[in-house]
């Protein structure tokens, strides 16, 4: 069997102090949320997230808010939400997120060099009780 260095590099583990709010790609809509449940009135949100073992920091603008929202024709209906867009990297990224559902994710597009890549649309919604005890 052959193995070259970078093969050895990609397979090792390799310890990260994470600071307090830090995310992962996985993790983008849920700080988001959390982002926009703390400050509903803040115009721009940064937060760091780790991405194969390095930090970035992610940069957003709020392109629409409360007073003013975005209302998304959806399945279930029209729906307000606030318009996030990230201003930092290769590829335009919205997100739109509903105030009335919690600040869930509804809408959320990737676009490079002006072209679609990826488009997510929330298609239903079943709330779920939450017993903390």
């Amino acid at each position: 069997a052959h193995s070259d260095k970078n093969d050895q590099n990609q397979n090792e583990s390799k310890d990260v102090f994470l600071h307090p709010g830090t995310g992962d790609l996985l993790s983008t809509q849920i700080l988001l949320r959390q982002l926009l449940i703390q400050n509903p009135k803040q115009t721009e949100f940064s937060y760091e997230l780790i991405k194969s073992n390095k930090f970035q920091t992610y940069h957003f603008k709020v392109m629409s808010s409360d007073t003013e929202p975005t209302v998304l024709k959806t399945v279930l209906g029209d729906i307000q939400t606030i318009q996030l867009e990230r201003t930092d990297g290769p590829r335009l990224d919205d997100y739109w997120l509903a105030p009335a559902y919690g600040y869930l994710l509804v809408k959320s597009t990737q676009k490079k060099n002006g072209a679609l890549q990826v488009e997510l649309v929330l298609k239903s919604y079943q709330p779920v009780k939450v017993c903390l005890e």
